[in-house]
């Protein structure tokens, strides 16, 4: 086999291995209810949400077309891609909100307006799901300082982790912002693997 071969299939057993790691979602879940199993699946939504903020893409975590139509009604899946489609471009961070986000790193996640989503409800979920509507993004700077900052939108668990439905709004971080004391969380996830 020529080396050119043998770097095509390298390749493609790499894009093979890649997508088998990400998993796609295939059906709305509730919150779980083991002990520490909520915590976990929150943090991981965190981290991913974070390093979304980092690269300025926040809406890198919004639901691709084939995870909608398996997660949601036909009539719901057109709603949320007519709000997508209708969505001021306002989700997309400048280079300052970048960097600030770069030089911290994810430190926990504060989730307001939680609930329990039946199948076939308001949402159109085809089974039963958890959502929440906000999440005070935080992270922790080398010196210790903190910065936060809201994301707001809609955000479905599933067999594959959260992921949002949709975005509306992606506030500039703050350092030592008013909410990291006054914001009442109803769900609070710390970082997995945190950074000293």
């Amino acid at each position: 086999m020529s080396l050119a071969h043998r770097t095509h299939w390298l390749c493609l057993l790499a894009v093979a291995c890649g997508a088998a790691a990400t998993r796609a979602p295939s059906t709305p879940a509730p919150l779980p209810s083991q002990g520490g199993q909520a915590d976990a699946v929150l943090a991981d939504f965190g981290a991913k949400l974070y390093g979304a903020l980092v690269r300025g893409r926040p809406d890198d975590v919004a639901f691709g077309a084939g995870a909608l139509h398996a997660l949601l009604s036909p009539a719901a899946e057109n709603r949320v891609l007519a709000v997508r489609a209708n969505a001021p471009r306002s989700s997309r961070l400048g280079a300052d909100d970048r960097a600030l986000w770069a030089q911290a790193h994810f430190a926990e996640i504060c989730v307001q307006q939680g609930r329990a989503e039946p199948a076939g409800g308001q949402l159109g979920l085809r089974a039963d799901g958890f959502v929440f509507e906000r999440a005070l993004v935080v992270g922790r700077e080398p010196g210790g300082g903190a910065l936060a900052g809201w994301v707001e939108g809609e955000f479905l668990n599933t067999d594959a982790g959260f992921g949002a439905l949709s975005l509306e709004r992606v506030e500039t971080p703050r350092r030592d912002h008013a909410d990291l004391e006054l914001a009442v969380c109803e769900l609070r996830a710390r970082a997995r693997d945190p950074k000293p």
